[in-house]
């Protein structure tokens, strides 16, 4: 039998807390690089740590979700400044109660559960109707992912796990 795989991934929007980051951190290296050398001589160490802070920082404020499906297995990977990936959440299909779109009933079922931690993957667009939710327990504790999967990423699962998986809103 062959082994059901799907990669997909998303671009996160950028948010306004990210432009400010960003925004805060150019002008604190040109306001330090004018103003520090006419203070004192000493702190001329201050603007080239502000300058490599940036370099640093304002890369790894671009961000995109990918999402790994394999038999069953969903990986959440979430790459930051087009280079460090990193794992953030691993699920299996088993564990999960439902998976749905996100305005779905079988999902609304679940908002009154104040327990539920929620783990966004999504790309923060604010188009909701390709989002999906998975309702899942992981080490005794009710977790509701959110994530945007392709079509094929939604027919390997409903495959693997047709009952679980819902593809219709209501």
């Amino acid at each position: 039998m062959q082994d059901a795989y799907c990669e997909d991934g998303v671009k996160v929007m950028d948010t306004i807390k990210n432009k400010l980051i960003r925004v805060g951190l150019i002008l604190a290296c040109v306001v330090s690089f004018f103003l520090v050398p006419a203070i004192s001589q000493i702190l001329i160490v201050v603007p080239v740590v502000l300058i490599a802070v940036t370099v640093f920082v304002i890369p790894r404020l671009n961000a995109e979700y990918e999402y790994i499906y394999a038999d069953g297995q969903i990986d959440f990977d979430k790459i930051s400044g087009n280079a460090g990936r990193k794992t953030k959440l691993r699920i299996d299909l088993d564990n999960c109660e439902v998976v749905a779109p996100v305005d779905s009933d079988a999902i609304r079922a679940y908002d009154h559960n104040q327990n539920i931690v929620v783990n966004d993957f999504s790309s923060l667009s604010g188009d909701m109707s390709k989002v999906y939710a998975a309702i899942c327990s992981k080490d005794g504790n009710m977790m509701k992912v959110l994530f945007e999967p392709s079509e094929k990423m939604v027919k390997l699962m409903k495959m693997k796990a047709p009952s679980k998986v819902k593809t219709d809103a209501y």
